[in-house]
């Protein structure tokens, strides 16, 4: 009798992207309402059966830097951010203390743009679940916030814009596959995917991963 064995490797694949749940008028203040959210991923090909903290934790989020150019004329209130490993109906479950595993940022004007960037600064703090290893495989935290677009700036800009959003792992225990980093840019080689795309209500948005 002859037992035979095959070697498959394990992939990872990390992504970011970004959804809308709906938008609502807020008559009252003569603006709409973008309810959104940002994904962070990272999914591996590990068998179930080796799906334990030793094996699964070179793939954990466990820092980084959360990185949406808001369109122009538009802005976040902080204090409508969740951050959390889970979500559901609108709110993140398990939320992140914002001030203290989180730091929210709002430059103005970035870089020229004359559009505002919401930067999220997180550790993932001890005892947070991040995974959902099975049957998916992946450790992941969605971030949720809500943009606020006065009616005056659509009336000027509209209802498509473009919204780029990035994340950049910090961590050097987490191993995290980018589509884009510097030294690649440096070589002059293409990020495969940029995240700039331009869809009515911010409708769905595929973000840029960095290192």
């Amino acid at each position: 009798m002859y037992v035979g064995y095959r070697y498959d490797p394990i992939s990872l694949r990390s992504k970011v992207y970004k959804t809308v749940d709906n938008v609502e008028d807020n008559m009252a203040d003569s603006e709409q309402l973008v309810k959104s959210m940002i994904t962070i991923s990272n999914e591996s090909t590990i068998a179930q059966e080796y799906q334990e903290d030793k094996y699964v934790s070179p793939y954990l989020l466990r820092e980084g830097v959360i990185y949406d150019l808001l369109p122009a004329g538009t802005y976040v209130n902080p204090k409508e951010i969740a951050l959390g490993p889970t979500y559901s109906k609108g709110k993140a479950i398990d939320d992140f203390q914002q001030g203290i595993d989180y730091i929210v940022e709002m430059i103005p004007n970035w870089e020229n743009s004359g559009q505002t960037m919401m930067k999220i600064s997180f550790k993932t703090p001890k005892g947070s679940k991040t995974l959902s290893w099975k049957p998916q495989g992946r450790s992941y935290l969605r971030l949720y916030y809500v943009i606020h677009n006065p009616y005056i700036n659509i009336i000027d800009r509209g209802t498509v814009h473009q919204n780029t959003v990035a994340f950049v792992n910090t961590s050097k225990e987490t191993k995290w596959n980018p589509n884009f980093n510097l030294e690649d840019k440096e070589k002059k080689i293409v990020a495969p995917k940029t995240g700039k795309i331009k869809e009515p209500y911010f409708s769905k948005y595929y973000g840029r991963s960095m290192e």
